[in-house]
């Protein structure tokens, strides 16, 4: 998504303008940062450089000879070889580039990032959110992470305790790295379902990304269906 006035419309200057972003599908490599180890509560700079191998030409273009040359004329542009290796064993080649002086200063992105743990998806409901569909009030369900076989159909029987409102079963993935669920908004829950009393909800089982080769699990979150409401426990018994 772009403005119709954008200022970030040339190599000299690139960028995204204000109130403005792109998005991108969900488990696309490389747009997440592994904190794993990192102690997030405390602040640390996050860094981000545009173009850090030179493969966009930033400058101007060159001839075999390092003669300056129109950038459309591919023909006449060198390219040389790198010490990057394409997926047919061949190394990439990289336009033969004059780069201006300072021209790597505007790649340059730096913002101080901390986290105390958690998710927004398990932080209160804050600003009037209220049903199913909501991404703030859940809570992990005591049954922990759970297994199952990658694409196969998972029946799971869901029962309110007696006297608890209609609660709010939402199903999600999990990481083997991190031993734990995944406390997904509703766009990324394999299941997302009302159980008032007990109902069945059904899901297909998925992979779990990080773990061993055909392994299959899921984490369950629950919350009362609107957030004034006292949470009750739910129990489940997959089949």
């Amino acid at each position: 998504m772009t403005p119709l006035t954008a200022i970030h419309q040339s190599c000299e200057y690139q960028g995204i303008g204000a109130g403005w972003g792109d998005e991108y599908e969900f488990g696309i490599p490389g747009q997440w940062v592994d904190i794993t180890d990192v102690d997030a509560t405390q602040p640390h700079a996050l860094t981000f450089d545009s173009n850090p191998d030179q493969f966009l030409c930033e400058g101007q273009t060159l001839d075999a000879n390092n003669n300056p040359v129109d950038p459309l004329d591919l023909a006449a542009i060198a390219f040389d070889p790198t010490s990057f290796i394409a997926e047919n064993g061949l190394p990439q080649s990289r336009i033969r580039c004059l780069l201006p002086s300072l021209w790597q200063v505007n790649n340059h992105g730096e913002t101080q990032i901390s986290s105390q743990g958690g998710s927004f998806v398990t932080d209160p409901c804050t600003r009037g959110q209220i049903g199913p569909l909501r991404d703030c009030g859940f809570q992990a369900a005591p049954e922990g992470l759970l297994s199952c076989t990658p694409g196969a159909t998972v029946n799971l029987s869901c029962k309110v305790a007696r006297g608890g409102g209609p609660q709010v079963v939402r199903a999600c993935e999990r990481s083997a790295v991190l031993g734990v669920g995944v406390a997904c908004a509703v766009g990324d829950s394999v299941a997302d379902a009302i159980v008032d009393g007990s109902a069945t909800v059904s899901f297909t089982c998925p992979v779990v990304r990080d773990g061993a080769t055909g392994a299959g699990g899921y984490a369950l979150y629950t919350t009362p269906l609107l957030p004034t409401q006292t949470p009750a426990s739910v129990t489940f018994t997959a089949h």
